[in-house]
């Protein structure tokens, strides 16, 4: 039941929230209450709604291993907030950051990430 456009929305950040959590090593982080074992990401640790949508993903010294895939921030529209320092995230900053155009709160610090973020200045919130 319920509005078929919020269920795809669910579906969309799902799916992105699910590919963070494999590329990452969920297993090995250490919350990650209710991840994979309720379809609502809502209730999932470290990340907030608003409604349907996702506007929080904070899991900050939470041992988040790997990297960030490519796909993570596409379904993910209406992000503002995004807190992943302190962990051991390593590669480049994907592209597809700088579509989070609502986010004023980012933080990647003290992870392994081997290249500056892409340009940003499309996140007409950001501080």
């Amino acid at each position: 039941p319920g509005d078929p456009a919020c269920s795809a929305i669910t579906r969309d950040a799902n799916a992105s929230l699910s590919l963070l959590f494999k590329s990452t090593n969920g297993p090995s982080w250490l919350r990650s209450d209710n991840w994979h074992v309720t379809s609502d990401v809502c209730t999932w640790y470290g990340v907030r709604c608003t409604g349907t949508r996702v506007v929080a993903i904070e899991l900050s010294d939470n041992n988040l291993q790997g990297v960030l895939p490519g796909e993570i921030f596409e379904n993910l529209p209406d992000l503002e907030v995004l807190k992943m320092a302190g962990n051991q995230i390593g590669g480049r900053v994907p592209w597809s950051i700088t579509l989070l155009e609502l986010v004023h709160t980012l933080d990647l610090s003290r992870n392994r990430l081997i290249s500056n973020l892409p340009d940003i200045s499309t996140c007409r919130l950001l501080n």
